[in-house]
């Protein structure tokens, strides 16, 4: 049984803006991410 994991945007896919590194954590596989300050990012 694998255990679910997510991606850690504060140390994973640095690279990208917030919304880049959603879709590239996706598409490495992730169905879920964590972000420690998602409201500094204007919507």
């Amino acid at each position: 049984m694998m255990i679910p994991c997510s991606a850690n945007l504060g140390y994973l896919f640095t690279e990208y803006s917030l919304p880049g590194a959603i879709r590239e954590s996706a598409k490495a596989g992730f169905k879920a991410v964590e972000c420690h300050f998602p409201y500094q990012v204007p919507v």
